[in-house]
């Protein structure tokens, strides 16, 4: 298709047309096209021209979508407050009393079981102690005689000391009459002194002291002075 020379808006030379000669040119150009459009609106056509301008195609253009709304999402619930409550005091009930147990019945005692017999042995009972003597008793010195007199020396050293005092003694005189222990009951505070007096007794002897027509030993206390004088 060549373009219509009328509608070139630039000069043979290439050069451009000035502003008022395009406005100019371009009305002509519309009233051009909408003269060309009503002779179209009262031209009859014919089966046969409809034929040779061939068919028709209409197409039908949708119009644009509107803009979808813009949807907020929904706002969450406020959080539900749940409110504690406190559960009643539990009561608890008072305890009952145990039932009592049912008597049971002991279960009788094992029978004894008998015990072998263990032979009798007939034992002779002990013989009875000897019975102890009995002590002899003191007397006084009176109650005695001498039938051997004590020769009591006095010691030449105790002498040149000017050792002096009482010895006081303890005889047992036997039922013969012979003294079987002395014993110093009281010292004299000097050992010479007591000695002397201790083997002067030992070598004396007494008549036996008699109770009731017998002879019977006894103890006897008797006191030996050593003075210088």
């Amino acid at each position: 298709m060549q373009s219509n020379p009328a509608m070139n808006f630039d000069h043979a030379d290439g050069q451009a047309l000035p502003l008022p000669a395009k406005l100019g040119i371009g009305a002509i150009a519309v009233a051009l096209h909408l003269l060309a459009g009503w002779g179209l609106m009262h031209l009859v056509i014919t089966p046969e021209k409809a034929k040779e301008l061939g068919p028709l195609f209409v197409s039908w253009v949708a119009p644009p979508e509107p803009p979808k709304p813009v949807v907020e999402p929904p706002k969450p619930p406020p959080p539900k407050i749940k409110k504690i409550t406190e559960p009643p005091p539990i009561i608890a009930a008072a305890p009952k009393p145990d039932a009592a147990p049912a008597f049971v019945a002991p279960p009788p005692p094992p029978e004894p079981v008998p015990q072998p017999v263990e032979p009798v042995v007939n034992i002779a009972p002990p013989s009875p102690a000897p019975a102890v003597a009995a002590q002899p008793k003191t007397v006084s010195a009176s109650e005695v005689r001498y039938r051997v007199q004590p020769n009591i020396s006095y010691p030449a050293q105790s002498r040149r000391l000017n050792e002096q005092g009482r010895v006081m003694v303890r005889i047992l005189i036997g039922a013969n009459g012979n003294p079987q222990q002395v014993v110093v009951s009281k010292s004299s505070g000097f050992s010479r002194l007591d000695d002397a007096v201790i083997a002067g007794i030992r070598r004396a002897s007494f008549y036996p002291y008699e109770e009731n027509g017998q002879a019977i030993p006894v103890w006897v206390v008797a006191p030996f002075d050593f003075n210088l004088d």
